[in-house]
C-alpha cells in the first residue's frame, strides 16, 4: 500500500516537471529545437611567459549541433607581443577567400575561408596558427573581433554565439622553487655554445656549465620547454657541466638545483633559443619586368620564419654582394631599387637571414638594356703632335657622351662631352697627343645613368711636328748627297790605284812565271828520277820472285807515270827555249 503512494507521488512529479517544460517552451522561454550554435576561440600552449619567448596561438572553431562552412574574423595580438608569421597547415580550411595575413597597423591577423561541403561539425577545428615573440613585460589577450560562422544550410545562416579569447602574461623573472633557511643559492649558469640568452642559434646541440662548489653534495636538472617544470633528475656525486645534443628547435630552460647540508637551494634558470629552419621560400618580384633599359630597377620581396625571425636581406649583383637590408615588420615586403647597372644580363640573389643566422635564397635573372650607341662623325685619321684633335658625333639619345682614347694597348683615358639640344657632339681633346697609334670608342649616358654599349674603334695616328720632319728629310737627303759624292771619289780613287797596280804586276809576273817554270822543270826532273827508281827496285824484284797483284799492277802505274813526266819535261824544255829566243 506503501508502494503504490508512492508511485503515485512520482508519477505527480513528472507530470509536473513535463507540464513546466511545455509551459517554458511555449512561452519562449525554452527553444525545444536542436542547438545551432558555434564558437571561435583562441588557445595557447601556457598563459604565462618569459621576455623572447615563442608564443603559439591557434584559432579553433566549435560546432556541435550544425554544421559549418564558412568562417572569417581578426585576431589582435596583445601588446607586448611581437608578431613573427602565420600558418595554416592542418587547417579544415579548404578554400581560402582571404589568406591569412598580418596587418602591421592594429597588430591583427584577418582571415575568410571556406569548408567546401558536407562542411564541418565537431570540436576544436583547427583554422589557423599565430606565431609571436613575448618583447616586454606585462599582460594581455588574443583577442577575436569581426568574428563570423556560417552555417552550411544553404541560406548561410549566421550561428557563431560566442568567442574565447586566450590571456597571456609576459614576465622578465623566472620562475624557482622555495628554498630551505641557509641553502644554496641559484647557481650561476652559462653557456659556451649559446653565450646570450636573448638570441637566437642554429646549434642543436646545448653545453651548459656552472661553478662548482666543494660544499655541494648532488644536483638535479631538467631541460624542457616549460620553464616553470622543477629539476627532477638527480646526479650523486654532483656535476658541473651537463651537454644536450639534437635538442628541438624552439625556446627550452636548463635548470639547476644544488644541495648543500642545508638541504635543497634555489633553482638557476639558463634559456637557450633553437632554430636550425631556414625561413619560408620566397620570390623576388620585378615590378617593371626583368627586361629594363632602367638602369636601376626596383625588386621587391619578404618571407616570414616561424621561430626566430627574418632579421634581415643580403643583395647580391653577379655574386657580389651590394646591400644589407633590415626585415622590417615581421612579414612585411621590402621594396629595394638596385644601384647604378651597366648594360648585360644580371644575376640578382636575395637571401633571407633569420635571427639564427639560417638562410635562404631567391634568385632572379635581369637583362639591363642599352640605350643606343653614339655616331662619331669625325675625326682625324692622322695628324701630327702639334695638329689639334677634334672629335664630332652624334647621338639619338643620351645626354652625355664618353669618349675613350686608348694607345698601343696601354690605359684607356676617358673624356666627357655634353650633346646640344639637337644630338651633336664636338669635342676638342683636352691635352696634346704623343707619336703613335690610338684606338678611340664612345658610349652615350642619359639623364637617368643608362649607357649604351661602346662604338666599334677607330684608329687615330699621331705623327712628329711638321718641322721636325722637315729637318729629318733635309737631314736625311743631305747625307745621302754626301755619301753618294764621297762613294764616287772614293771609287775613282781605287781604279787608279788598280790600274797602276795592275801594270806592276804584269812586270812581275813575266819574272816569275819563268822563274816558276824553271822550278817547275827541276822538280819535274827529281820526281822523274824518283820514279824511274821504284821501276827499278820492282824489275828487279821480279828476277828473284814473282810479283803479288799489287805490286804488278803498282809497278804497271808507275811506268806510265814516268812516261807522263818525260812528256811534261819535254814539254817544259820547249817552252823555255821559246822564251829565251823572244
Amino acid at each position: 500500500m506503501l508502494y503504490g503512494k508512492v508511485q503515485r507521488v512520482v508519477r505527480l512529479c513528472i507530470g509536473f516537471v513535463f507540464a513546466v517544460f511545455f509551459l517554458a517552451c511555449a512561452a519562449g522561454v525554452i527553444d525545444a529545437s536542436p542547438a545551432n550554435a558555434a564558437t571561435l576561440s583562441v588557445a595557447t600552449a601556457r598563459t604565462t611567459y618569459a621576455i623572447g619567448d615563442t608564443i603559439v596561438a591557434r584559432v579553433y572553431v566549435d560546432s556541435t549541433g550544425q554544421a559549418v562552412n564558412a568562417f572569417q574574423g581578426s585576431i589582435t595580438l596583445p601588446a607586448m607581443v611581437d608578431f613573427s608569421s602565420v600558418s595554416v597547415q592542418g587547417s579544415i580550411v579548404s578554400f581560402w577567400v582571404q589568406q591569412p595575413s598580418y596587418a602591421g597597423t592594429n597588430n591583427a591577423v584577418s582571415f575568410s575561408g571556406v569548408v567546401m561541403n558536407p562542411g564541418f561539425v565537431g570540436d576544436r577545428g583547427l583554422l589557423l596558427t599565430i606565431y609571436g615573440r613575448a618583447k616586454n613585460v606585462g599582460s594581455g589577450s588574443f583577442a577575436i573581433s569581426n568574428g563570423s560562422v556560417l552555417a552550411n544550410d544553404g541560406n548561410g545562416t549566421e550561428i557563431l554565439t560566442s568567442v574565447a579569447n586566450a590571456t597571456v602574461t609576459v614576465e622578465s623573472s623566472e620562475i624557482t622553487s622555495s628554498s630551505s633557511p641557509g641553502s644554496p643559492a641559484a647557481p650561476s649558469i652559462s653557456s659556451p655554445s649559446h653565450p646570450d640568452q636573448t638570441k637566437w642559434y642554429a646549434d642543436a646541440t646545448a653545453v651548459f656549465t656552472w661553478p662548482k662548489d666543494a660544499s655541494v653534495t648532488a644536483v638535479r636538472l631538467v631541460y624542457d620547454k616549460n620553464k616553470s617544470t622543477l629539476p627532477a633528475v638527480s646526479y650523486d656525486p654532483p656535476i658541473w657541466t651537463k651537454t644536450i645534443a639534437d635538442s628541438a628547435d624552439g625556446t627550452w630552460y636548463f635548470r639547476v638545483q644544488e644541495k648543500t647540508a642545508a638541504g635543497w637551494g634555489a633553482i638557476g634558470t639558463y634559456r637557450v633559443n633553437i632554430d636550425t629552419v631556414a625561413p619560408h621560400d620566397f620570390t623576388i618580384a620585378v615590378p617593371n619586368g626583368t627586361q629594363t633599359d632602367n638602369p636601376r630597377p626596383v625588386i621587391s620581396f619578404g618571407t616570414t620564419d616561424d621561430l626566430s625571425g627574418v632579421d634581415h636581406y643580403l643583395v647580391a649583383v653577379d655574386g657580389q654582394t651590394i646591400g644589407t637590408i633590415p626585415a622590417g615588420a615581421p612579414g612585411s615586403v621590402v621594396t629595394y631599387t638596385l644601384p647604378l647597372q651597366t648594360p648585360g644580363q644580371k644575376t640578382v640573389t636575395v637571401t633571407a637571414v633569420d635571427a639564427a643566422g639560417n638562410t635562404v635564397n631567391s634568385v632572379v635573372q635581369l637583362t639591363i638594356v642599352p640605350i643606343p650607341p653614339p655616331v662619331i662623325d669625325q675625326y682625324p685619321l692622322q695628324s701630327t703632335v702639334d695638329d689639334s684633335v677634334v672629335i664630332k658625333g652624334h647621338a639619338t639619345s643620351g645626354e652625355s657622351i664618353f669618349l675613350t682614347l686608348t694607345q698601343n694597348g696601354g690605359a684607356p683615358v676617358v673624356e666627357s662631352v655634353s650633346t646640344t639640344p639637337d644630338g651633336t657632339f664636338a669635342f676638342l681633346w683636352p691635352t696634346p697627343l704623343s707619336q703613335g697609334r690610338y684606338q678611340l670608342s664612345a658610349y652615350a649616358v642619359d639623364a637617368r645613368g643608362a649607357q649604351s654599349n661602346p662604338t666599334p674603334p677607330v684608329s687615330l695616328v699621331i705623327n712628329q711636328q711638321a718641322w721636325m720632319r722637315i729637318a729629318m728629310s733635309s737631314l736625311m737627303y743631305g747625307s745621302l748627297g754626301a755619301f753618294i759624292l764621297f762613294f764616287l771619289i772614293g771609287i775613282t780613287f781605287v781604279a787608279l790605284l788598280m790600274v797602276r797596280r795592275l801594270r806592276r804586276l804584269q812586270k812581275e809576273v813575266g819574272i816569275g812565271k819563268r822563274k816558276a817554270e824553271e822550278e817547275l822543270h827541276q822538280a819535274l826532273i827529281r820526281l822523274a828520277s824518283h820514279v824511274h827508281n821504284h821501276v827499278e827496285i820492282l824489275e828487279k824484284t821480279t828476277s828473284k820472285r814473282r810479283l803479288s797483284e799489287e805490286e804488278s799492277a803498282l809497278l804497271t802505274e808507275l811506268r806510265d807515270d814516268m812516261k807522263t813526266i818525260e812528256e811534261k819535261i819535254k814539254g817544259t824544255l820547249e817552252t823555255l827555249d821559246h822564251q829565251e829566243k823572244k
